[in-house]
């Protein structure tokens, strides 16, 4: 899957969340994005490593202003995903993480 995002959205996003945001030519890319199974090679337009709820809204903002699908990685790092912006949940502290996945999340997937 091929998707281009606004450069200046991701630079917005990227000044405005606690965690890192990684695109595919960024450092740290290729381990964020990996799974357990080695015969799927998903490769999103954008890996955000949420800390805060605040990361979270902010990278749901991004994918409403730039109309993307969304998908949520948790705990379950061998889970799979097909959209083009991945929301890790993972270095969030864990109660907060059960808060969001509680919200309405429990399938990883906002489509």
């Amino acid at each position: 899957m091929s998707t281009t995002l606004n450069s200046a959205l991701v630079a917005d996003l990227a000044r405005e969340v606690s965690g890192s945001v990684l695109g595919p030519r960024d450092p740290g890319y290729e381990a964020a994005r990996a799974v357990h199974n080695g015969m799927v090679d998903r490769r999103p337009a954008l890996i955000i490593r949420c800390r805060t709820m605040c990361d979270v809204a902010a990278a749901l903002a991004l994918a409403r202003r730039a109309e993307l699908e969304v998908s949520v990685r948790d705990l379950e790092p061998f889970k799979t995903w097909g959209s083009p912006l991945l929301v890790d949940v993972g270095p969030m502290p864990y109660p907060v993480m059960n808060t969001l996945l509680d919200a309405g999340f429990p399938d990883g997937s906002l489509n």
